[in-house]
């Protein structure tokens, strides 16, 4: 398209119907779809080496099936803002934060261990001996004296590490929840960039369909017309690529909420409620 362009620029610009800005002008859209068609051969080449790691097979493996996704033209939304269950599993998720939890459980049962020593302890215990034939049946007493600063040293030290191990379960939880701010907030700009494309393809498509009419009936000649062809292929693009920061920004948010939001991986039964089994599938309804 355009090449066709560029010959039709250069029989105007000999008819002197045109200007040599106009010509460089397209000869600058030719260079720039040529560059943006081989950053597209390199990052597709890309993309099946790293599919062909993540899988485990051979790069070369990948080179006879075909690939088929049918549901990435018609992505689903999903609820916002997200109902409380859902984010409420997604940090409940996190190996982090739970071994940030046991540490705390860890230092908090050391203080109530620091706590009981700074009192007397009492201990019994039964025995068995037997001796020439004679059983003896003995019971043990035993008390342990706390130290002479009743333990509170030891109190203070324990509590300084539960508080220190406090802050820092607080800040994973903050890290936690700040990660799936930013994944949301990235997923909703995505949902604005391709209704703002699919919305561009539209009015091209409206353009396309008018300048159809138009050299139909002669108003407009074959270089205006491939004009707007090319503009409605540029929308087209765009909304692929809105497509793809959309696909990048969803990945992201599971990521973050530690779950599948699309494809078959939701068919896998996890042990839900039913309230937060449906709480962050697409389409479903957010509660206030």
């Amino acid at each position: 398209m355009r090449q066709q362009q560029l010959l039709a620029m250069e029989h105007r610009l000999a008819a002197g119907a045109a200007s040599h800005v106009e010509l460089q002008r397209v000869r600058a859209d030719i260079a720039a779809d040529q560059r943006s068609l081989s950053d597209a051969e390199a990052r597709a080449v890309a993309a099946l080496s790293q599919l062909a790691a993540a899988i485990g097979v051979s790069r070369n493996a990948l080179d006879v099936p075909a690939f088929d996704w049918p549901e990435i033209n018609t992505p689903v939304r999903l609820p916002d803002p997200l109902p409380a269950a859902c984010l409420d599993q997604a940090l409940l998720a996190r190996p982090d934060i739970a071994r940030a939890s046991a540490a705390y459980d860890q230092a908090e049962a050391e203080l109530h261990s620091a706590i009981a020593t700074q009192y007397p302890s009492l201990h019994t215990g039964p025995g068995y001996a037997w001796e020439r034939g004679l059983k003896k049946l003995p019971f043990s007493l035993a008390m342990s004296l706390p130290p002479l600063d009743l333990n509170h040293a030891a109190i203070d030290a324990a509590e300084a590490r539960r508080g220190e191990i406090g802050r820092r379960l607080e800040a994973t939880v903050f890290m936690a929840s700040s990660g799936v701010e930013v994944a949301l907030d990235a997923y909703r700009a995505a949902w604005t960039q391709l209704d703002l494309a699919r919305q561009q393809t539209g009015i091209a498509e409206r353009l396309s369909r008018q300048a159809d009419a138009s050299i139909a009936a002669g108003a407009i000649d074959r270089l205006e017309w491939r004009i707007s062809q090319s503009a409605l292929l540029a929308a087209r693009l765009a909304e692929v690529t809105a497509q793809n920061v959309l696909q990048d920004a969803e990945t992201g948010l599971e990521n973050s909420l530690r779950r599948p939001l699309s494809g078959p991986e939701l068919n896998i039964s996890i042990k839900f409620t039913p309230a937060e089994e449906s709480a962050c599938k697409p389409g479903s309804t957010a509660q206030p």
